[in-house]
């Protein structure tokens, strides 16, 4: 008899098991279908621990290589004693040295952290398999977050931290129906898991709507326009092998009572992955080709192909063409003035714009007897003085005139006083001969040549006086191209 009521009441409470197990609130949980959760940038946060004391005034801190990466114009915080947050410039190759583009303001002791956060907008997508009542709801639970992380601004190398995101920034997206979202943030704390909530409201959301849930995002939609992106929640750390993605799972879940009370309707779990960025590097030589070639006798300088349309009309014509690196003026008669020319072509890509300034042997002088032609604007005394002169005939000078089709010779400089447009007659056009000491500015650029190169026009002009005692006359002229990387 006792071995029968033993037997009894083990059967009633197993039958008492059996009737209370079904009602766990997510026995009956169905799988959401056609879930993901996709990220604006996969890549991770950078976090590091200095490996040394840093000073004030700092321009860059020693780490850790944990595997972390700064990369050139992140905003790196520095989180020891008082925080500052810097730009980063570069970071050396072993990954120890973290450079910025200013000095830091404050001291910062080893053991201290320097963190990037990455943040990235979430596109969290599903459809759902049962129906949401009105005052049901929606949670996006992400990993559980380490006992360490207590700084919501700060990246974790367990979980997505919410960073305090405005919920205003999260919006609601469904394929069909009026039901709305109230958004909330809760498991903000270090060791929770960070989760975000809509409690619905307006209408049931039926089965077999398609939701899409912008997480950071200043407009609802199906996907969030570049325009409308404001990245709050913050990427993990690595933590993986150089090259393998973190991996993290994020839950979504459907309940029929607001907060995530009551049962959950409907369940599933999306997987993201984060991983560092591919850094592509290239290198371009800076460029330079600098070329002086001849031009014919009996060249009109005026035209575009030289000094421009509308230079004054001076035109080669001391009977012989000059070569790259040969000028013969003929010979000089009180007459008129010689004239020869040659264009100097400039191919660069220096961004800064170039110079070319030019220099001489001296004077225009005849070494038997020492005599010399003057300089057209004078003895040089310093850079580019005295100013360039124009010349006459029958008025002994020597000098060189610079010119362009492009704009790039100062015409200020190289015409005369109150016509700088060099655009009449011979008297627009001012010459200087340089000395060995002091140079002439042809070019001063802020912009580099244009494609297929610059070319200068240098005009070179003698003129003598009846008087000019006889024999052969010489200088050497140097051009120095100087461009601007």
């Amino acid at each position: 008899m006792s071995i029968l009521l033993r037997l009894y009441s083990l059967t009633i409470f197993l039958f008492i098991l059996f009737i209370i197990l079904p009602v766990q609130n997510k026995a009956f949980a169905a799988t959401l279908s056609n879930v993901s959760n996709t990220i604006s940038t996969s890549r991770p946060s950078a976090s590091t621990p200095l490996s040394a004391n840093s000073a004030a005034a700092a321009g860059s801190v020693s780490v850790y290589n944990n595997g972390s990466i700064f990369l050139a114009s992140d905003s790196a915080t520095l989180w020891g004693q008082t925080p500052e947050t810097i730009t980063v410039s570069t970071v050396s190759a072993n990954k120890q040295t973290v450079f910025f583009a200013s000095n830091t303001s404050n001291a910062h002791t080893n053991g201290t952290v320097a963190s990037t956060p990455i943040t990235a907008v979430h596109t969290v997508k599903f459809s759902t398999i049962t129906s949401i009542p009105t005052g049901g709801s929606i949670r996006i639970i992400f990993p559980t977050s380490a006992s360490s992380d207590t700084n919501q601004s700060s990246p974790s190398a367990s979980t997505f931290m919410l960073n305090d995101i405005n919920t205003s920034n999260i919006k609601l997206n469904i394929s069909s129906g009026t039901t709305t979202c109230t958004f909330s943030t809760t498991g903000t704390g270090a060791g929770s898991a960070p989760a975000i909530n809509c409690n619905t409201a307006n209408a049931d959301l039926a089965g077999g709507t398609t939701v899409t849930i912008l997480v950071g995002c200043a407009s609802a939609g199906t996907s969030c326009a570049a325009t409308n992106q404001r990245p709050a929640l913050i990427n993990p750390t690595k933590t993986a092998a150089q090259g393998t993605a973190d991996t993290w799972n994020i839950q979504i879940k459907t309940y029929s009572e607001a907060d995530g009370g009551g049962t959950i309707l409907d369940a599933a779990t999306a997987r993201i992955g984060t991983v560092e960025s591919v850094n592509v590097m290239a290198h371009i030589d800076p460029t330079l080709t600098f070329t002086i070639a001849g031009i014919a006798n009996n060249t009109d300088l005026s035209g575009a192909a030289y000094c421009e349309s509308g230079h004054a009309a001076d035109t080669t014509n001391s009977g012989f063409g000059t070569t790259p690196s040969e000028i013969n003026l003929g010979t000089l008669v009180s007459t008129q003035i010689n004239r020869a020319a040659q264009a100097l072509t400039i191919t660069s890509n220096a961004g800064g714009g170039y110079t070319i300034t030019a220099t001489s042997s001296g004077h225009f002088i005849n070494p038997a007897t020492g005599y010399w032609i003057p300089d057209a604007q004078g003895t040089p005394t310093a850079n580019d003085t005295p100013a360039p002169a124009v010349m006459a005939s029958g008025t002994p000078g020597f000098g060189i005139h610079a010119c362009d089709a492009n704009s790039k010779v100062t015409k200020s400089t190289w015409c005369n006083s109150g016509d700088s447009t060099c655009d009449t007659t011979a008297t627009d056009v001012n010459f200087a001969n340089p000395s060995q000491s002091f140079y002439y500015t042809l070019v001063n650029s802020a912009v580099m040549p244009a494609s297929g190169g610059d070319k200068i026009i240098v005009e070179y002009a003698a003129a003598v006086a009846s008087t000019t005692p006889p024999g052969d006359y010489r200088t050497t002229l140097t051009y120095v191209a100087t461009p601007i990387f």
